[in-house]
């Protein structure tokens, strides 16, 4: 009827609210916002019969929204008539239901913030609390955004987007998409990534062959695999604090290199080895960490002693250090490939790889027990030494590395 009598026939909305009724009733109600946005130039003029169409969208639970068009900035006795029309029929608050706008701010103001928490439209529709499904953008943290289902997480830009699931309008081509594991969802009539199985739902059998979980360390349980970013940005950035293996291109958990106890023993992953003085004797060079092994329960990541860093150091405590008197050497770390430089200042030798690429734990547990010490200080109280693995030394006097 619009069409056939729309010249001078002023605007009537009866027949598209009904229609627009019948469509959302048959259409599955699956959580998501139910929107209607009516947009008019001019006056409503059968706004006095809409209270039937109105009702069926409250019952259907759609939030009404209308926009008022005006060519000029300020509005006219006619667009403000139109904007009183239209605050009758859309949802309360009606304030926060209308906007009346020039035509060229319709993009912006209306579509660009109806996802926008803070936009006029947006807090009805998109902030926490009125929203099932918030957009991509807003989740900020990998896990909210993997639990969407409209979502995935992207390692390169660190950031949450659309799942390209969602561009499957049928179901042949959703159902064909295995590389984004999507499904058809029938109930919804709608393409989303297949929701994930979560680890503790696993048997302990079925958590071996998951990539994205591991037996727990008591083997009585299946847990999330922490650190399974494929990129370094993804890696660095991720707060359970995982390192990226430049070598094998791969991430893993940081492993356990706190260089006092109450640092170490803060850490359910990490064990404290208390060998860590020695008994001197005034030019006698003694070996401190003859007996040292890489427990592999002192390494996170599931990796054990196989997990790699950049280096190891060897320091004597700064409470115990007598500049000029005091050395660590390693004669033994060329035959193992590695190199150990000693600072004077800091009372600290630093242990490296030859090529300057990262080693196993192992290996440099292994260059560590080759490590010596000798003092020119007469008999004592026995030095603390410290050692760590990682590129950094732990300091004791400033309680950082």
């Amino acid at each position: 009827w619009q069409e056939d009598n729309h010249y001078g026939g002023g605007t009537m909305l009866e027949k598209g609210l009904v229609t627009v009724g019948e469509m959302f009733h048959a259409s599955p109600n699956d959580g998501r916002q139910r929107v209607l946005i009516i947009i008019v130039d001019g006056q409503i003029m059968d706004v006095n019969v809409l209270g039937s169409a109105r009702a069926e969208l409250q019952k259907e639970q759609v939030q009404v929204f209308g926009v008022v068009l005006r060519r000029f900035a300020t509005g006219t006795p006619a667009d403000q008539q139109a904007e009183k029309t239209l605050a009758t029929i859309v949802s309360a608050p009606s304030d926060a239901h209308v906007q009346n706008l020039q035509i060229d701010e319709l993009p912006m103001k209306v579509f660009g913030d109806l996802c926008d928490p803070n936009g006029v439209f947006g807090k009805s529709v998109a902030s926490v609390n009125t929203s099932k499904h918030l957009p991509c953008q807003q989740h900020t943290l990998m896990g909210a955004c993997n639990a969407d289902a409209g979502c995935v997480w992207y390692d390169t830009t660190l950031s949450c987007a659309d799942s390209p699931c969602l561009q499957h309008c049928e179901q042949v081509s959703c159902t064909n998409d295995t590389a984004n594991a999507c499904e058809w969802v029938a109930g919804k009539a709608q393409c989303e990534k297949k929701p994930k199985i979560g680890c503790d739902a696993l048997s302990v059998a079925e958590c071996a062959g998951n990539p994205e979980c591991e037996v727990s360390k008591d083997k009585l349980s299946c847990t999330e695999k922490k650190c399974v970013h494929v990129t370094e940005q993804g890696c660095i950035a991720d707060p359970d604090l995982c390192v990226w293996n430049n070598i094998a291109g791969t991430c893993g958990e940081k492993p356990c290199n706190y260089g006092n106890r109450t640092m170490c023993e803060g850490d359910d992953e990490c064990t404290w080895n208390s060998n860590s003085s020695v008994s001197y004797t005034k030019g006698v060079v003694v070996s401190p960490f003859e007996a040292l092994v890489c427990a592999a329960t002192g390494c996170s990541g599931g990796s054990g002693c196989s997990a790699t860093v950049g280096g190891a150091a060897v320091s004597v405590d700064a409470a115990d250090y007598v500049p000029g008197k005091d050395q660590l050497a390693c004669t033994g770390c060329p035959s193992l490939g590695m190199w150990a430089e000693w600072s004077a200042e800091t009372g600290t030798l630093f242990i490296r790889a030859d090529d300057g690429q990262d080693r196993t734990l192992e290996q440099f547990t292994e260059a560590v027990r080759e490590v010596t010490f000798v003092t020119g200080s007469d008999a004592g109280t026995p030095k603390g030494l410290t050692w760590n693995y990682g590129t950094g030394a732990y300091d004791s006097r400033t309680g950082h590395y």
